[in-house]
């Protein structure tokens, strides 16, 4: 299965949320609903339906069938699910499923659109300073050329003390 769903974060304040196992149930539904009108053995599957059994969702979340019939009750209590169940197969539908999916593009609000117009604002301003930051460097690199073709003497940063302090510490070490 391919694609993705939708979730406001307002589905933290949601009535199930601290319920793990009516939340998975309910993700778990909300995942593998038909996005889109399909047929299926003869019956027509609507958007926001899915064709499962308690086994499969069980066997699926590693729930028991029990935890899956408590959770899906809950569900139907507070009216987020239907479930129509037959001799071959349960059909649980979410209640309000263009709420949570909808198949619309979101439309740009004015307070997105000043907040994208202000990211763009950023982003050109960035670039420019990017620009201007490769010009001083390429200035740097040609000056320091153009410094590496000049002859430099080289100073030893020992003197003569040093180097003799250097040579007895050394010695000691060796025999000490």
């Amino acid at each position: 299965m391919q694609g993705w769903i939708k979730l406001h974060r307002g589905l933290s304040k949601w009535e199930w949320y601290q319920d793990a196992n009516t939340m998975r149930v309910f993700l778990h539904v909300l995942l593998m609903a038909n996005h889109k009108q399909a047929k299926w053995q003869g019956n027509v599957i609507e958007r926001g339906q899915l064709i499962t059994s308690l086994d499969h969702i069980a066997l699926d979340l590693k729930l028991s069938i029990q935890q899956v019939r408590t959770a899906l009750s809950k569900l139907k209590k507070s009216k987020n699910i239907t479930v129509k169940a037959t001799n071959r197969f349960t059909m649980v539908s979410v209640c309000n499923y263009d709420t949570y999916q909808s198949g619309e593009v979101a439309i740009n609000t004015p307070t997105n659109k000043q907040a994208t117009n202000e990211q763009q604002t950023d982003n050109k301003q960035i670039t420019t300073n990017k620009n201007d930051k490769n010009e001083i460097n390429e200035k740097n690199e040609e000056e320091d050329k153009n410094e590496s073709e000049e002859d430099y003497e080289y100073e030893d940063p020992f003197d003569e003390a040093d180097s003799i302090r250097l040579k007895k510490l050394a010695d000691q070490r060796k025999f000490g």
